[in-house]
């Protein structure tokens, strides 16, 4: 039998939620304001949320507001944006799994 999930933040946990700006900031994006809002569409994050543990969707992709390609024919990001994303989401998933300080 499994063990009750831990909730973010609980003793012994971390909450991810500091880690974001701070990882933000390492990218030079520091003074970017961090906005919380709800995605549409599908995650596979209702199987942990259904599980009792805390779900968080965080991007490192920017990208200009007025060419949006998401979904289209011609979806795509530029390799930078890309390349940039690649590196907050390893920064990000390496300081929320390092030890909690």
């Amino acid at each position: 039998m499994l063990a009750p999930a831990s909730m973010a933040g609980a003793q012994g946990t971390k909450s991810p939620a500091p880690t974001v700006p701070a990882t933000y900031r390492q990218l030079g994006r520091g003074k970017l304001p961090i906005v919380p809002f709800m995605e549409i569409g599908a995650t596979d994050g209702l199987f942990l949320r259904n599980a009792g543990m805390p779900v968080y969707g965080v991007t490192g992709i920017f990208y200009d507001v007025d060419d949006v390609r998401a979904h289209g024919k011609d979806e795509r990001i530029g390799v930078a944006e890309f390349n940039e994303g690649l590196e907050f989401a390893y920064r990000l998933v390496k300081a929320v799994a390092s030890p909690a300080r």
